[in-house]
């Protein structure tokens, strides 16, 4: 459903969701998978605790960990919230992205012109 953000924040928040509604159902597919092997000794190899990692931006991240609504964020809607169950349950983590690896951000703040270029040299290769 197309949005119209009224910030960056805003727009990362919802990309942020958007990742995790395709990837919540994926992760329960593959704890089935896993779940349903049948051998002992194959069943060995994924004893660990299965997290899944999305990289985000410091206000996206802060919003999804924190999950407080305040005053700038109170508009956003319930909808966008649904995983925030599975960040406390720690089935999934939001970790910080730096700025030099967050190829979209020459597109959407100032930044200096070096780092400006570095992106935009990898997402358009000029």
């Amino acid at each position: 459903m197309p949005t119209i953000c009224l910030s960056t924040a805003e727009s990362e928040y919802y990309a942020l969701s958007q990742s995790m509604r395709l990837s919540l159902p994926i992760r329960s597919t593959l704890i089935e998978m896993i779940n349903n092997i049948s051998s002992p000794s194959q069943l060995k190899v994924f004893n660990t605790q299965l997290t899944t990692t999305t990289h985000e931006d410091t206000s996206a991240l802060t919003l999804a960990n924190d999950q407080r609504i305040t005053s700038r964020t109170r508009h956003y809607h319930v909808r966008w919230h649904f995983f925030w169950q599975a960040v406390r349950q720690g089935n999934v983590k939001v970790a910080c992205i730096d700025t030099k690896n967050q190829e979209a951000d020459y597109l959407t703040k100032g930044l200096p012109l070096d780092t400006f270029r570095q992106l935009r040299h990898k997402v358009q290769g000029w």
